[in-house]
């Protein structure tokens, strides 16, 4: 098989209402383009009818490919085994319930060409060019900016928005960051970031046009979790936890 430009991650789990529509949009921009790809859905053995339907579609849409992950430690568990199983040479993570839609990749291709440094690629809100409408309630726009704050302040970050699951990892910076993750839930996002960071790659914050899902809502408990993972990504780096070794 001829190795394919960009694998799609899609960790899913419970996503019955959702997974189809994502599934057609992913075919209907990947199928026009001209670059090569493969779609890998990774089911955290849901409890419901997700792994059925992406099923039904593997026939019907081209190279996407199920994968049961039975051994459901969380939503970094199955971006870890779409890794490992991943070919291309760039890996795109994302999930059914993003608030990018998949056609913002456009702004992404441009930066995956050679001759730009970039290892890691993210969408971002925070940048001039970004909007997401309709916008997020008042609750969300100040809890994302507090969170946002505190990460940057407390990594000693340069990055301005953690909180978007569209993430796009070179094959090199895929294989030093996925398997190092520890964090099992969201909180992964932040943990990519921060040890691109701590490894001296390239990150590039990509401005994108999203739009807010009202039902799909994070708590004050999702947040006051990030922030206590946000205290434990700092005390795994400052005690070496994660056995890597620092380029910068």
């Amino acid at each position: 098989m001829i190795r394919p430009f960009l694998s799609v991650i899609i960790p899913t789990y419970n996503e019955v209402e959702q997974i189809a529509l994502t599934l057609i949009e992913l075919d209907l921009y990947l199928a026009a383009q001209e670059f090569s790809y493969e779609l890998l859905v990774i089911d955290n053995d849901s409890s419901d009818a997700t792994a059925d339907i992406v099923k039904k579609f593997v026939p019907v849409i081209k190279n996407l490919k199920i994968i049961n992950n039975p051994d459901n430690r969380g939503v970094s568990s199955a971006v870890k085994i779409g890794n490992l199983t991943a070919k291309g040479n760039w890996r795109l993570v994302l999930t059914s319930k993003s608030l990018v839609p998949i056609s913002q990749f456009a702004d992404f291709l441009p930066m995956l060409s050679a001759g730009h440094a970039a290892d890691v690629l993210i969408a971002v809100r925070s940048i001039l060019g970004a909007k997401i409408d309709p916008p997020l309630p008042i609750f969300r726009r100040l809890a994302d900016y507090c969170l946002n704050k505190f990460v940057r302040r407390l990594l000693k970050s340069k990055v301005t928005d953690f909180l978007l699951d569209f993430q796009c990892f070179s094959e090199s910076a895929s294989e030093k960051i996925l398997p190092a993750i520890k964090l099992t839930g969201s909180g992964y996002l932040l943990e990519t970031l921060a040890l691109a960071e701590f490894l001296g790659l390239a990150i590039k914050e990509v401005p994108v046009k999203a739009a807010y899902i009202p039902n799909v809502t994070s708590s004050a408990f999702n947040y006051l979790q990030m922030f206590w993972e946000t205290l434990k990504i700092r005390w795994w780096i400052k005690r070496g936890s994660y056995h890597l070794e620092s380029e910068i």
